[in-house]
């Protein structure tokens, strides 16, 4: 793709009259499973009205909402349609694809949470919140400790592992209902993330840590990046990684296709849905960036059993 559709390139309000009609942006949306003559009669039609409205006359009515225009996106990025997006959103039946990087709870312990252990868990003072990191297990096992009496209850500890990437301790939570808790501890030999600030989600471009040099490949940073989406908001109803793609270029990088539904205000119907890529990049010496854009963004409602597009006011 050559760059990201600017948030001013949204859908028409019903007052305001089209240039034109985009016909590409139409047909782009269809379902593959449409036949050649419906594309057909659907460019006949759109000839006529094309020819109708030629010649410079007068006032037409007000256009009706249509299919997201696309134009700065040479090749779409992702396979699926923006209907079928919405449709994934409403349904919340599929947050990622099939090939993403999984980390399934133990089954059988009921509620389990899992989560890194952060300086402000621990009572470490500093101006941003960001994960620790620790290559001493007493040191991870200390802070553990004071994280888990940090909460009143004193979770109790069942376990521990150890994995290239980070110490875990599990421990039992007293309460209702039961909580098993997974907490982690990055090696630091793997990845420091001290220069990371959690809280700033407003920034496009922000600093992600420091990859150990002997893990600067594009496996691995697909591997980090489909990692660190597990521990964000996206993992979340209303919202869905379409896509999880490394790309070539000075850098290493690796995006996410990530889409989320922001549902109408109280009085409207029209809920926006917003496509946003996710990138990680790594340079040569593991430094990790992460870049937030937006690649485009539309209206849709439900209709019964129907999606339509609407236009966002």
């Amino acid at each position: 793709m050559s760059g990201p559709v600017s948030s001013s390139n949204r859908l028409k309000t019903s007052g305001q009259r089209q240039a034109g009609i985009d016909v590409q942006a139409i047909l782009s949306d269809l379902s593959p499973t449409q036949s050649r003559f419906t594309n057909a009669v659907i460019i006949g039609i759109l000839g006529i009205v094309l020819t109708a409205c030629g010649g410079g006359g007068g006032e037409s009515a007000p256009a009706a909402a249509a299919p997201p225009t696309q134009s700065a996106i040479v090749t779409r990025p992702v396979a699926q349609s923006d209907i079928e997006i919405a449709q994934a959103l409403y349904l919340d039946n599929q947050r990622k694809p099939a090939n993403f990087l999984s980390d399934a709870a133990p089954s059988g312990l009921g509620a389990v949470a899992t989560l890194h252990l952060k300086n402000s868990d621990v009572g470490l003072g500093g101006a941003s919140q960001y994960e620790l990191c620790t290559d001493d297990f007493n040191q991870a096992l200390a802070w553990s400790e004071t994280a888990a009496n940090s909460n009143g209850n004193h979770d109790v500890l069942v376990a521990n592992d150890t994995t290239a990437r980070y110490f875990e301790f599990s421990r039992t939570r007293n309460s209702t209902p039961a909580l098993y808790v997974r907490s982690r501890i990055y090696k630091c030999a793997y990845l420091d993330r001290a220069n990371v600030n959690l809280q700033d989600t407003a920034s496009a471009t922000r600093a992600a840590g420091q990859l150990a040099l002997n893990q600067v490949n594009a496996t691995e940073l697909r591997t980090l990046s489909e990692y660190f989406w597990h521990f964000t908001t996206f993992n979340n109803a209303g919202h869905a990684v379409l896509l999880s793609s490394s790309t070539t270029g000075q850098n290493l990088s690796h995006t996410l296709y990530i889409a989320s539904m922001t549902r109408a205000a109280v009085g409207q119907t029209c809920d926006e849905v917003e496509v946003k890529t996710w990138t990680h990049s790594a340079t040569s010496t593991g430094a990790l960036q992460l870049t937030v854009e937006e690649a485009w963004s539309y209206g849709v409602r439900r209709n019964g059993g129907l999606i339509e597009y609407c236009a966002l006011s």
